[in-house]
């Protein structure tokens, strides 16, 4: 159920009402909501998702691992991370929609 709320505690005091597992931000490095979410710590398990356009490290304490892949982030470089990698097989590419106006950039 969705209810309306006004700040990020709120949010965060609502996952943990509904007994979430495993919180995934899925753009840390671009927008701060879902960091200020994560840092009230709602869910036990917080992690950044794969679907930044840009591989880079958030910073965010409140989220310590990334699921990426080797392609998008090689393991030799695990050391330039402030978070732990979670490397699966394979990620799903960054849909086109989430892009927005630098989908069509290159033309």
């Amino acid at each position: 159920s969705c209810k309306f709320v006004d700040s990020t505690a709120q949010v965060a005091a609502e996952i943990n009402r509904q007994d979430v597992h495993v919180l995934v931000d899925f753009d840390a490095a671009v927008m701060d909501m879902g960091s200020r979410i994560a840092a009230h710590h709602p869910a036990p398990v917080q992690v950044r998702g794969w679907g930044s356009l840009w591989p880079v490290s958030a910073y965010v304490k409140a989220l310590p691992r990334m699921a990426s892949d080797r392609v998008t982030s090689p393991p030799e470089y695990a050391n330039d991370w402030t978070e732990a990698l979670l490397l699966l097989p394979r990620t799903p590419p960054v849909p086109s929609h989430w892009l927005g106006a630098y989908s069509n950039s290159a033309s």
